[in-house]
């Protein structure tokens, strides 16, 4: 049980670490758009390899920054792994 634990979040990570780039260039470059949108994109995303599709549409939510920039929250809490930001590049 602990390694399989071990191998799910490292999964996980790899596949957030492997595409955040990517998704902060998009929040930047779709700034402006409809969240939902935005949302969409950012799934279409983590989708692409490498991807471990535990990762769920509604684990996904776009929000403004107080700056006026979007960061994206996916939310892995339901994995038992604590959510990651990832912020606009811009």
């Amino acid at each position: 049980m602990r390694g399989e634990r071990r191998y799910l979040v490292s999964a996980v990570t790899q596949q957030l670490d492997g595409h955040a780039a990517q998704i902060g260039g998009l929040l930047a470059a779709m700034r402006g758009s409809n969240a939902t949108v935005v949302e969409d994109a950012a799934f279409h995303e983590l989708q692409a390899i490498p991807s471990t599709s535990l990762i769920s549409r509604s684990m996904i939510r776009v929000a403004p920054t107080a700056g006026g920039r979007l960061e994206c929250v996916i939310d892995t809490t339901p994995l038992g792994i604590p959510p990651r930001t990832i912020r606009s590049s811009q």
